[in-house]
């Protein structure tokens, strides 16, 4: 039978009967019980039969064997457009009956996909169940932000005794290019500080992430600065 199905009814077969008997001569017929229950997972179990009364026979049982096979589900693949997260990601899948465990194939290798691109991703039902499920698994490449670390707030930049730090970060890790406008009143060298700061005059820094195939180039920060002033974001 199948799984998740209630377990057939078991007849026995006589052989030993003599002078033309039949079952009919039995007391009481011989029943045949099983361990496997509606929930029993695939498997073989005994079929074992006794309890048969006789004032004519003897009984000599031999048990049979009860095979319970895979049940047909149906899955249907969802969420299967996503964005780049840098960690492998699998779609969603529905299936009838619900909560089927599945293993995902993409482009033929069991290992979920970090990288934007297409992939040809195959659902499998396992353990008590039988189906599959195909499509195409597109991750899409991510959208990233600047983040521009605040300089000291109490100390407008012509009065830094030293270079002046400046740092960059993406919200995805990826390195972050630092340039000055021209005319800027300061110059910036290959550490990405600030020197040959002016006494008066403004600093416009530009940041910059051109992207990867996973990320998408991030917007332009621009922060202007005067060096006279404190307190600017």
């Amino acid at each position: 039978r199948v799984f998740g199905s209630a377990n057939p009814v078991v007849s026995v077969t006589y052989a030993g009967f003599l002078f033309g008997d039949t079952a009919a001569v039995l007391n009481t017929a011989p029943v045949v019980t099983s361990t496997a229950t509606i929930a029993s997972p695939v498997g073989a179990y005994p079929l074992t039969p006794g309890a048969g009364v006789s004032d004519r026979y003897a009984f000599n049982y031999v048990n049979g064997t009860l095979t319970i096979t895979t049940t047909p589900a149906v899955l249907v693949l969802d969420n299967l457009a996503q964005t780049y997260t840098g960690v492998g990601l699998v779609p969603l899948v529905r299936s009838t009956p619900p909560d089927v465990t599945v293993t995902f194939t993409f482009n033929g290798s069991a290992t979920p996909p970090i990288n934007a691109g297409t992939y040809l991703v195959v659902a499998t039902a396992t353990g008590n169940y039988t189906g599959t499920a195909t499509g195409t698994f597109v991750i899409t490449p991510a959208r990233q932000a600047i983040n521009l670390t605040p300089l000291a707030a109490d100390t407008p930049l012509r009065d830094y005794p030293g270079p002046v730090p400046l740092a960059a970060t993406s919200t995805f890790g990826v390195p972050v290019t630092l340039a000055l406008a021209p005319g800027s009143a300061a110059t910036l060298n290959a550490q990405s500080e600030l020197v040959a700061i002016a006494a008066t005059g403004l600093v416009t820094i530009r940041a910059n992430q051109a992207g990867s195939a996973n990320v998408l180039p991030a917007d332009e920060v621009v922060l202007v600065l005067d060096v006279t002033k404190r307190n600017q974001a």
